[in-house]
């Protein structure tokens, strides 16, 4: 659908999903993303496919997911949406409940975290807009028919863009929760169904790689007739995962043992400088040298992991 199209950051496509299910009353609710006017990001329930819309797009900053998760109990069929972390946390909540309502939960791909802080400095560096001191009316993210879209946030008295390169060059790596480089869950495979953008093809269309992994997962996508699949055959799906997270595959799959403490001198020697005034270009400098250094040792490790693997 064009709508979900343009709201979406990958296509649309956990927004096409969640759309059918409604449609057909398979569920009565869904877990997504909120944000209030200060744009702390929350979980909650939305309850139908009008509400889908609303809540398509990537935040790209910390959400508590898990806030609100005590509604589930109110529903007769839910599906849920979150990060690998998120997914793990609301199977053990069943598990502790004893829930029978979850019908479906979709995992988001995800390589790295992104603090609120970060969030709140690129705003008050670039637009001169303090979170804690404005109310936020509408937040679009990577809104458009291209895959590199804007990002827009409107408030009471103004309207801000910027683009989603520029904000990830920004707070990338330098504003990551230190939790996140322990973690190994990037593409979510615990859920039923696994989405994230595929980078690995060069195209300024809006497309998503998805994953189903469990069999309830797959009959879903074999059912949704607004989704246009293309199936990959199953010896080159774990290659073309891999290939679709450049950086996730190097920090999360492939990665060296030093891969911490290189993540951790180029996250706080850069926020230091930031601090001592040093040009912004000299920390972009110190990460990109770091992330390089990461991919290139991941590569041995690559070819030991698909000699073992595929």
């Amino acid at each position: 659908m064009p709508t979900l199209y343009l709201h979406g950051s990958s296509g649309g496509v956990v927004s096409s999903i969640l759309y059918y299910l409604f449609d057909r009353n398979i569920i009565d609710a869904a877990l997504v993303a909120f944000y209030d006017d200060e744009l702390n990001l929350y979980g909650d329930f939305i309850t139908s496919k009008e509400d889908v819309v609303k809540h398509s797009g990537s935040y790209y900053q910390t959400c508590k997911q898990m806030l609100n998760i005590k509604k589930i109990h109110d529903y007769r069929s839910v599906a849920v949406v979150g990060l690998p972390c998120h997914i793990e946390a609301i199977k053990n909540y069943a598990k502790k409940f004893n829930l029978k309502n979850i019908v479906l939960t979709i995992s988001l791909f995800c390589t790295i975290g992104r603090m609120r802080a970060g969030f709140k400095d690129f705003l008050k560096e670039h637009f001169n807009i303090d979170l804690d001191n404005i109310k936020v009316s509408e937040y679009l993210s990577r809104y458009g028919k291209e895959r590199l879209s804007k990002i827009i946030i409107k408030t009471q008295e103004s309207q801000v863009e910027y683009t989603f390169l520029d904000y990830l060059g920004y707070i990338d790596y330098f504003y990551t929760p230190v939790g996140c480089f322990n973690c190994r869950k990037m593409f979510g495979l615990n859920a039923d169904i696994s989405v994230g953008d595929d980078w690995g093809v060069k195209t300024t269309k809006k497309i998503a790689l998805i994953t189903a992994n469990t069999e309830r997962g797959l009959s879903l996508l074999n059912e949704i007739k607004i989704l246009e699949l293309r199936r990959i055959s199953e010896d080159k799906t774990l290659l073309h995962l891999l290939k679709s997270q450049p950086d996730g595959t190097a920090i999360k799959i492939c990665r060296p043992i030093e891969t911490n403490v290189v993540l951790f001198i180029a996250k706080y020697v850069g926020l230091a400088l930031k601090k001592l005034g040093v040009h912004r270009k000299l920390p972009i400098k110190i990460r990109s040298l770091a992330l390089r250094y990461i991919r290139r040792r991941s590569l041995i490790l690559q070819t030991k992991y698909f000699t073992k693997h595929v």
